[in-house]
């Protein structure tokens, strides 16, 4: 899932990924990156086009 202008350090675009240790976010211009926690990440939430991360907190 990709979210446009939602990074936090250069306000690129940020993609939503999954690896075997849970998911997390990165941006694709700067390469910034946050782990998302389990609870923040419904199996809705990642695959709803509208929903929104709270990438700040």
């Amino acid at each position: 899932m990709l979210h446009m202008k939602c990074c936090p350090k250069c306000e690129g675009d940020v993609a939503l990924n999954k690896d075997y240790y849970g998911y997390y976010v990165t941006c694709l211009q700067c390469g910034w990156s946050k782990d998302i926690p389990k609870n923040k990440v419904s199996s809705k939430s990642s695959h709803d086009k509208h929903s929104k991360l709270a990438l700040a907190a």
